[in-house]
């Protein structure tokens, strides 16, 4: 009798075993069906230096925002996302901002302006931001520039200065690119931002 109810417990055990063996299956089934359907980076038609990095920072696939909200901006649609901390928000902009400005110095010749404004509100915010773009351009800091207003390490007039440079994308906190577009000193209009006839993108 005690061998009997030995042989029923083993039984259900590997009973239980294979139950989950199953649902572990089924589960990674469902799981590479979601990763063959997922839109890839390679797929969105991106700038081969932008892959690169994207590849060096081995981010793998595309999040979700990031899969929804790059191919709507790069055929130029306004959009407005909404995802959790940590989701790639910042990758889902940064992503087609780069990339247009690469495709526009790629077909055309024209002079270095700012195209790119980045406003986020804080510093800490900005940083990551400025972190994160830097990351994408790693292989092409030649044609792109891109500026931090937000940090505290330079003062105005030195800021005004590397404006004159006419960084790509500037980068900053509502206070401080309102400091310098209200910018009343004559003298100083020639290291002002002129956004008005220059901005084709606005984060």
């Amino acid at each position: 009798e005690e061998n009997g109810k030995k042989l029923k417990k083993q039984l259900r055990f590997k009973e239980d075993d294979e139950e989950l063996m199953e649902e572990k299956d089924e589960k990674e089934e469902v799981e590479e069906d979601q990763m063959m359907d997922v839109l890839t980076f390679e797929e969105m038609g991106l700038d081969d230096r932008l892959l690169m990095a994207i590849i060096q920072l081995k981010w793998l696939l595309p999040t979700p925002i990031q899969e929804a909200a790059i191919p709507m901006l790069m055929e130029g649609r306004d959009i407005l996302a909404k995802a959790r901390t940590g989701s790639g928000k910042t990758g889902a902009y940064a992503i087609p901002l780069v990339n247009k400005i690469l495709g526009a110095k790629k077909y055309t010749a024209r002079k270095q302006v700012t195209s790119a404004l980045i406003v986020t509100p804080s510093r800490e915010l900005c940083a990551q931001a400025y972190k994160n773009v830097l990351e994408l351009i790693r292989f092409c800091q030649r044609e792109i520039t891109v500026m931090d207003l937000s940090t505290t390490q330079l003062n105005v007039k030195s800021q005004k200065q590397m404006l004159a440079t006419r960084p790509d994308i500037i980068i900053a906190t509502p206070t401080k690119i309102l400091e310098h577009l209200r910018d009343d000193q004559p003298q100083q209009m020639p290291y002002a931002i002129d956004l008005k006839s220059t901005l084709e993108l606005l984060v």
